[in-house]
């Protein structure tokens, strides 16, 4: 009996939690459904106009396109940069993989004004300047969300007997390339999906990079909710609901990918 009541307590705690957690998201929610919140604690009615009202506005539409252009084209550039650094750190390159732990605290460590300010000065010149493009954007995500991808992408290689497959790969004639694509690469899959939501949540929200190396040149969504935020708080409500509806997309999208490897 003290055994069910322990189970109980447990399953009650973490409900009240949970329901904690989600009261704030339910509120939000709420208020971008409602006619009219200003005169009580419950909304006069509940509405969809005024999701109807921002999905119809153009600079909407633009913002959010370049939002989801710009956090793919992170994911894209993280897979063709990132993880090879990663797989060749780990497998050959020891002293390399030191550095990048010690490295990977550096964009959390500085203030984000203070790396915005060097990636002016680095991209402003030279003979492709980049400021005030995506480009910068995308040179500027590729440090910031390397600690997303390196840590989840790490913990399954340091799982792996890595060194022990590629030898055993040699002795059957498989090169390096081979063993990585159709041994190793399967191999890390959850980490690596892990890993890529998590930087498409980070490039697809992200307001301090956006906001002062490109502003209005390639306004984001999250610039423009900043210009959004003096008008109807409906409207503030509906886009920020359109922000989690983009982070649970993309944990649903590597949950499933989870899901679906064996075992």
């Amino acid at each position: 009996m003290p055994e069910c009541l322990h189970g109980l307590g447990d399953r009650l705690l973490i409900g009240v939690v949970s329901l904690l957690l989600l009261l704030p998201v339910l509120a939000v929610v709420v208020s971008a459904l409602a006619t009219d919140w200003y005169s009580g604690l419950v909304p006069s009615g509940l509405t969809l106009q005024w999701f109807a009202r921002v999905l119809a506005e153009p600079a909407f539409q633009a913002a959010l396109a370049r939002s989801l252009l710009v956090a793919a084209g992170s994911v894209v550039l993280q897979v063709l940069v990132t993880v090879p650094a990663i797989f060749v750190a780990h497998c050959y390159l020891p002293w390399l993989d030191r550095w990048m732990e010690r490295l990977m605290v550096l964009p959390y460590a500085l203030p984000q004004v203070v790396l915005v300010v060097g990636l002016l000065g680095l991209y402003a010149g030279g003979p492709l300047p980049l400021t005030g493009t995506p480009w910068i954007l995308l040179g500027g995500y590729l440090p910031l969300a390397f600690p997303l991808l390196y840590l989840p992408l790490k913990n399954n290689l340091r799982a792996l007997r890595v060194h022990e497959l590629l030898d055993a790969g040699h002795l059957v004639g498989a090169g390096d390339l081979v063993i990585a694509r159709r041994v190793i690469l399967p191999c890390v899959v959850p980490g690596l999906a892990v890993g890529l939501s998590m930087v498409f949540a980070l490039s697809f929200a992200e307001f301090v990079f956006a906001n002062l190396l490109v502003g209005g040149n390639f306004q984001t969504l999250a610039v423009y909710l900043f210009g959004q935020r003096t008008k109807i708080g409906q409207v503030t409500a509906v886009i920020v609901v359109i922000y989690f509806a983009a982070m649970w997309l993309s944990t649903l999208a590597a949950l499933s990918v989870l899901r679906r490897r064996p075992g």
